[in-house]
């Protein structure tokens, strides 16, 4: 974990580079509150809950998600979460790949394997995101029940250039691409 105390006080400059990441039970990556944190070549693989997450960034600014591979993961391969809210920087997420499979199963909420929610200004450049899920939320209904490849939901200034989003999902309820409420 790596966490800010206040959106004034945040944790600055970290760089998480070139680890393995293995067997997880919660989060792979967890960070809250942080200013131009590096996340680069890390492996983060075999998640051993299905609620885990690969990478979690959450109310953060100024990210640099680089070539980072995530594979077995639970609910969420990555994810951005507030990303720059309230700030005017902005993030990239480049040349990342998301595979293997998403060990979620309930049948009430989706998974996914990259999700951007209540973000700003970020480039999503050159990425693979193969899902494979077995999730099947059939008692939801809308948008915001499809198990995906990518969700992006109520982020602003967003970018997604030059990506693959396969979904690979046993599920007859998936889709690629999720895009709800951005611009």
């Amino acid at each position: 974990y790596i966490l800010g105390d206040k959106s004034d006080k945040r944790i600055r400059d970290v760089k998480l580079d070139s680890n393995i990441i293995s067997a997880y039970q919660q989060f792979g990556i967890y960070s809250f509150n942080t200013d131009s944190l590096l996340v680069n070549i890390n492996h983060i693989e075999n998640a051993r809950s299905e609620n885990a997450m690969g990478v979690v960034n959450e109310d953060a600014c100024a990210s640099r998600i680089i070539r980072n591979k995530v594979s077995d993961y639970g609910i969420v391969g990555i994810g951005l979460y507030a990303e720059n809210s309230g700030t005017s920087k902005s993030s990239i997420l480049i040349n990342n790949m998301v595979f293997g499979e998403s060990s979620y199963t309930s049948s009430f909420t989706p998974s996914y394997g990259l999700e951007v929610n209540n973000s700003a200004r970020i480039q999503i450049l050159n990425n693979s995101i193969l899902f494979n899920s077995k999730n099947n939320p059939y008692n939801n209904s809308g948008v915001d029940y499809l198990p995906s490849a990518a969700r992006f939901v109520d982020a602003t200034g967003l970018s997604a250039i030059n990506n693959i989003f396969i979904n690979n999902s046993t599920s007859a309820r998936s889709v690629a691409l999720v895009n709800d409420n951005t611009t």
